[in-house]
């Protein structure tokens, strides 16, 4: 193939990439735009070597009715970020996080402790989760300061979800160079994904009995 022949190639799936692009919710071009902020400080012709079908399937996105509010919480999120940058504590990104829905006028619970019962017919209080945030009684919002979120982070909001009957749920970590941001969706089966017991607060009194 000729340089020429292979440059409208690559024209053409670009520009249908863009097409999907505008097709999209706002808060999965911000996360798009994240992913291109990321590569400027990458060669550019191995970014254009990356495979075109995985770029239009990560384009796929269920809309909801909560993606104005998500769009308005991970705004929050990254501006936090460009101001702070990673390496502080996460209760120094949940304090500062919480100012910045304040001044949006956002209504949120920070640390609203949930009840968890178990699954048998006795429905036993066993402990109780706590999200960092409940914005609007809609969406789940959990933050990290780690250098990488993993499954089990992903498996807390889906239990948070479960027990909250919450819409929505966002897995924000602060921790890297880059905001990482994630959205969860309730599980099909909420009554199996009620007892994540790695995200239990169990107090000591309730141990006893």
């Amino acid at each position: 193939m000729s340089p020429a022949a292979k440059q409208d190639v690559d024209d053409q799936r670009w520009e249908r990439i863009l097409g999907d692009v505008q097709q999209l919710s706002p808060i999965r071009k911000l996360a798009l735009l994240q992913r291109l902020a990321d590569s400027l400080g990458r060669d550019w012709a191995a970014e254009k070597r990356e495979d075109s079908t995985s770029l239009v399937r990560d384009l796929q996105y269920v809309k909801l009715e909560t993606d104005e509010l998500t769009y308005q919480i991970i705004g929050c999120a990254m501006e936090l970020h460009r101001t702070k940058g990673p390496g502080f504590r996460e209760d120094t990104y949940q304090r500062d996080l919480e100012s910045a829905f304040q001044t949006r006028r956002l209504l949120f619970a920070s640390q609203k402790v949930l009840e968890v019962f178990d699954s048998g017919s006795g429905g036993k209080l066993i402990g109780y989760y706590i999200p960092d945030f409940i914005v609007d009684n809609r969406v789940i919002v959990e933050i990290k300061a780690l250098n990488s979120i993993d499954n089990s982070h992903l498996a807390q909001v889906i239990g948070y979800l479960a027990v909250s009957g919450c819409q929505v749920g966002l897995l924000i970590n602060f921790g890297e160079r880059s905001l990482e941001f994630k959205r969860v969706l309730p599980p099909n089966d909420v009554k199996e994904h009620k007892v994540n017991r790695q995200w239990l607060f169990v107090p000591e009194w309730l141990r006893e009995e």
